[in-house]
């Protein structure tokens, strides 16, 4: 298939990209735990830089202490910006661009947190069945300061773009919805009052970015709130982007869908299908008329230039695809597709597990978030290697012992290779698993390893090799 598609540059305002693929911002857990970037967040986003996306998005980070979340940047310190700096400097020494969601949580916080959880208005989220404080003139007037606040720290650490958060029902997310906000004041009611703080925030941090730097608004095309068949949908969105993109403070606007009361829409699962925004987009395209962004479930990169050729979109942004294989982009452009390590959007390792345990990683990527950790493995003149086990485990260590010079020998108890792994793909809606067993088997045979399947090998019959690494099974 011809990708060129992909590879157009394009403007977005004051900056140039160098083609149409962007790293979207998803919440690691990589940061050093102050607030600041750290050598874990630094190294996951240069590799993504160096492997070819036209900006790296960095997670939706907080602009204010009341919305302090997670190991995430605190775009509200100052401490910040020098982790921020030298983040900025080696993604441009990649040739990419840098940006950053501003953020504010809204009512997904809890009580037990920093203090008062801000909302226009005191309806819990989904997540905490906690009342929010309405927020007051003077919660206002503090959050655009600190919005204003934030980016300019952003541009003097020489980031790219910003963009202002109001997807899902984050905080300027609820204002857009009469479910959530149901203020009496000049912030509620009508479109243009539900709108109001929206523009004043757009108003503030424009100014905060100067003449040199994008600035964009990331927004759901709907919330899906169950019950709510008369809530905020496609049409409400538009209008919202229209009102907003009229007032010629922003350069482009980023779709996604869904909130934190419809997750599957806001972090789709396997069973969605591939690109499922692209027609959306496409009429967020025609009526707007700026650069649009759009992200969702696309993993493959023929729906992602389909999407561009076909008009629906100017830019792709991919979010877990970029975690499961850092050269994803670079791949595509030296036409070896059939390498990328595909990601099976199984949620598990990038999100689940980086809100229960933290921090993220991935279930077929394993450096993923480790990228700063040196590989202790290399092969010196002819080695041999053993793994023992044909789960993931085993046939990723296989598959990166082989690229690094080792002879490797896999066995495997069973007849087929895949482990726990394969049997999940066998369960109703968890085919797209395979697709990683399959892969990992492919690559091991153009790497020259030898498996042997119906071989169970302990201490007893271990073959002769200079290294051997046991992958016998976890513990769930």
């Amino acid at each position: 298939m011809d990708y060129s598609q992909l590879f157009q540059p394009l403007a977005l305002g004051p900056i140039q990209l160098k083609n149409r693929v962007v790293m979207s911002g998803h919440h690691m857990g990589l940061g050093d735990g102050r607030g600041g970037i750290g050598p874990r967040l630094h190294a996951y986003m240069v590799a993504r830089a160096e492997g070819g996306a036209a900006m790296g998005g960095l997670e939706s980070s907080p602009v204010h202490p009341s919305s302090v979340k997670g190991v995430r940047p605190h775009l509200f310190d100052d401490a910040v910006v020098p982790g921020l700096t030298a983040l900025a400097r080696d993604v441009h020494a990649a040739g990419s661009r840098l940006s950053v969601i501003l953020w504010h949580a809204g009512h997904n916080m809890t009580h037990l947190g920093a203090g008062p959880v801000w909302a226009p208005s005191a309806v819990p989220s989904a997540q905490f069945a906690e009342l929010p404080k309405a927020m007051s003139a003077h919660d206002i007037e503090d959050l655009i300061a600190a919005f204003a606040a934030a980016t300019a720290r952003c541009r003097s650490a020489g980031l790219d773009a910003v963009e202002i958060q109001t997807s899902s029902d984050y905080l300027l997310g609820s204002f857009l919805n009469p479910l959530f906000n149901r203020r009496t004041d000049d912030y509620g009611g009508s479109l243009e009052n539900r709108m109001r703080l929206i523009v004043r925030v757009a108003e503030a941090v424009r100014a905060a970015a100067g003449g040199d730097m994008a600035v964009g608004v990331r927004t759901s095309v709907a919330h899906n709130v169950p019950g709510n068949t008369a809530g905020y949908g496609e049409a409400d969105s538009l209008a919202a982007m229209q009102a907003l993109v009229a007032t010629g403070l922003v350069d482009y606007v980023s779709l996604i869908t869904g909130s934190h009361f419809a997750l599957a829409d806001l972090m789709p699962t396997m069973t969605a299908p591939h690109g499922h925004l692209r027609d959306v987009a496409g009429r967020f395209r025609t009526a707007l008329g700026v650069p649009i962004v759009v992200a969702g479930s696309i993993r493959e990169p023929q729906d992602a230039a389909a999407i561009i050729e076909d008009g629906c979109a100017d830019v792709v942004a991919l979010a877990r695809p970029w975690i499961a294989d850092p050269k994803w982009l670079t791949k595509v452009e030296q036409n070896d597709v059939s390498s990328i390590t595909p990601c099976v959007s199984c949620n598990q390792a990038c999100t689940f597990a980086q809100r229960s345990i933290g921090p993220a990683t991935c279930v077929v990527n394993p450096r993923a978030g480790r990228e700063f950790e040196r590989p202790r493995l290399r092969a010196a003149g002819t080695r041999t290697l053993t793994v023992v086990g044909g789960g993931p485990a085993g046939m990723e260590a296989a598959r990166r012992a082989a690229a690094r010079g080792f002879r490797v020998t896999l066995h495997e108890a069973g007849e087929q290779l895949g482990g726990d792994m394969r049997r999940a793909g066998e369960a109703p809606y968890r085919a797209p698993v395979l697709s990683a067993v399959d892969w990992w088997t492919r690559m091991l045979d153009q790497l020259g390893v030898r498996v042997v399947c119906n071989s169970r090998i302990d201490t007893e019959n271990l073959p002769d090799a200079d290294e051997v690494i046991w992958a016998v099974g976890s513990v769930p």
